[in-house]
């Protein structure tokens, strides 16, 4: 699924729609672009694995598409074809969505999360320890939130060093990455993570199965390690199992070896 935000400020989605995360009420597949139902006034959109969320009018956030593990945050588990209200959120800032949570950042710099949260049962809660929060990203299993002085701190995970504390166990709250300052921006994949850094670097950690980290061997890392020879990063994004980093003269890098 794709999704892009008009100048009017709908969205438009296409792609798959098995689960009605293109939000046009129907759950067919859409070859081109197609509005999503009764949705207007969006200052941003992120779309997950198999259900999208947007925000709204006066920090309001919508969802819709797999609800099987109470992501849409409706208080249900039923698939929704057209976006719902989340519940108890109506001073968002940011929003992330993820394959079993989505999360919000809140007016005050905290972060509300609904879903299956840290690995818990599903569930709604202000992520505890966390404050004067300035982004956040959630995928698959962890999610992971920006700070002040630019430090990361992730929760969640599989046990597979996605955290970056230097272990591989899983924690249901936030732990802070080990070393990481500077941070300005964060991205999580599948069981990998990365951040850009101040100075325009690139640091990695977690899964390297298909050399997602970017470090020139397929051996993981429980803590962040830096992409050697990645200057002028503008943005990244971590993918299922590849990363991609935006540099400051357009290039587009990516970092896995199943990309073409």
């Amino acid at each position: 699924m794709l999704f892009r935000s008009l100048t009017d400020a709908t969205v438009h989605c296409w792609g798959a729609n098995y689960n009605g995360q293109l939000g046009d009420d129907t759950t067919a597949n859409r070859l081109i672009p197609v509005p999503v139902s009764g949705l207007n006034k969006v200052s941003a959109i992120s779309a997950g694995p198999s259900s999208t969320c947007a925000l709204g009018e006066g920090g309001k956030v919508y969802c819709w598409g797999d609800n099987y593990y109470g992501q849409l945050g409706d208080d249900t588990k039923l698939d929704r074809t057209t976006p719902v209200v989340v519940n108890g959120v109506s001073n968002a800032t940011a929003i992330t969505t993820g394959m079993y949570q989505s999360c919000a950042i809140l007016a005050d710099a905290q972060v509300y999360c609904w879903g299956v949260v840290g690995n818990t049962y599903p569930t709604r809660m202000v992520i505890p320890g966390l404050t004067r929060i300035t982004a956040i990203a959630t995928r698959w299993f962890h999610t992971c939130a920006l700070g002040t002085g630019g430090k990361a701190y992730c929760w969640g995970g599989h046990g597979l060093g996605e955290l970056g504390d230097g272990t591989r166990v899983s924690s249901p709250i936030p732990v802070p990455v080990s070393g990481l300052l500077g941070a300005v921006g964060i991205s999580v994949g599948w069981n990998h993570s990365c951040a850009v850094l101040l100075d325009r670097s690139i640091r990695c950690w977690g899964s390297n199965r298909y050399g997602q980290l970017g470090i020139g061997i397929e051996s993981y890392s429980l803590a962040p390690l830096e992409i050697q020879g990645l200057k002028n990063v503008v943005s990244i994004g971590a993918g299922y199992d590849y990363t991609c980093a935006l540099l400051g003269d357009g290039t587009c890098l990516l970092y896995t070896s199943r990309c073409v």
